[in-house]
């Protein structure tokens, strides 16, 4: 399957003690769905990968799909947010890999944000190797969006930090059309 984007060749911007909602990647750019590709049925898959340092393990992690044409969390309705995950302890470059399976299941020819999209997903990294259960895992989605089928749009991830915060730098993203 190819890809409906090229996938960035160099690591994205790290986020680092991000106390508000913030986009890991422009969805536009690097996940996007073209002006009139999605049509009712349509699935998307959406990939993604990188490293994470984690805090120590009162820092919590929360995960957000979002449909979209841009980095502004704002401007994105939410897919269906993970709980907020706990690390199991410090941690540093650990790696990453989040899946997200899409599907449209309403177009409004009207235009506007009037159609709609649901979507679920996972997300799983490496935490210290040394303790039982470690790993962290996140599940999202669930929620149905609307968006607008008619522009440019895209399927994205935002991040948000608990109390202590780590970081993650996503190192590729890419939107496959399954169908």
């Amino acid at each position: 399957m190819d890809v409906l984007a090229d996938p960035p060749i160099a690591d994205l911007p790290a986020w680092a003690t991000i106390t508000t909602d913030t986009m890991l990647w422009n969805p536009g750019i690097f996940t996007p769905i073209p002006a009139g590709d999605a049509k009712a049925g349509r699935m998307y898959k959406v990939s993604a990968g990188g490293i994470i340092s984690l805090p120590a393990a009162t820092g919590s992690l929360t995960l957000t799909p979002r449909v979209g044409p841009t980095t502004t969390v704002a401007s994105s309705p939410t897919l269906g947010a993970s709980g907020a995950q706990f690390s199991s302890g410090a941690t540093t470059n650990r790696p990453w890999w989040l899946e997200i399976m899409a599907v449209v299941r309403t177009i409004v020819a009207a235009g506007g944000a009037t159609s709609t999209m649901m979507a679920w997903g996972t997300f799983e990294c490496q935490g210290v190797l040394t303790t039982g259960g470690a790993s962290m895992n996140l599940v999202m989605g669930g929620t149905s969006a609307v968006f607008d089928a008619n522009v440019l749009q895209g399927i994205g991830v935002s991040a948000i930090w608990g109390t202590t915060a780590g970081s993650i730098t996503p190192q590729f993203a890419c939107i496959q059309s399954m169908n």
